[in-house]
């Protein structure tokens, strides 16, 4: 159902990607968009319980793509560093595969108490106020992982 990676000497175990995954700063949230057009904008996230959560509006551009069709892809990139000297970029990037559902209840509150902690230390969940109830918690379900690398000694 997934092509395998074309380089395959870059990709990465599982494990690897989802570590790539955690330390990403931000990833790139890829939906189908107005008149199928491809639709990327980058997302805050935090990978909880084996899934990729973030925050958006109830209404929008986001929110209407993920209304009409529910797969998503989701790329994030921990490393690039461009080597002049060889024409070359360290780099290590995972892409996901998935399933973008809203959540509600105790498992919104969590993954956004888990996106505070991870992007205002010291604050806490609870000190959002209407922001929890005015904001949509998305999880993506992932499908299916890769990881590719190629830094220090890797291909």
């Amino acid at each position: 159902m997934f092509r395998a990676m074309r380089l395959d000497k870059y990709e990465t175990d599982r494990e690897t990607a989802f570590e790539i995954l955690r330390k990403a700063e931000y990833g790139v949230l890829s939906l189908i968009g107005d008149d199928g057009y491809p639709y990327g904008i980058p997302v805050n996230h935090v990978l909880l319980d084996g899934s990729v959560y973030f925050h958006c509006a109830f209404e929008g551009h986001k929110a209407d793509a993920m209304k009409r069709e529910s797969r998503v892809s989701f790329a994030a990139v921990s490393k690039a560093v461009v080597r002049q000297s060889d024409y070359n970029t360290e780099y290590a990037s995972a892409v996901v595969f998935g399933r973008a559902k809203a959540v509600e209840g105790e498992e919104k509150g969590r993954a956004m108490g888990a996106l505070i902690s991870r992007y205002a230390p010291g604050h806490a969940a609870s000190g959002c106020g209407d922001g929890l109830k005015n904001t949509m918690i998305v999880r993506i379900d992932i499908e299916h992982i890769t990881g590719k690398a190629n830094y220090d000694g890797r291909p």
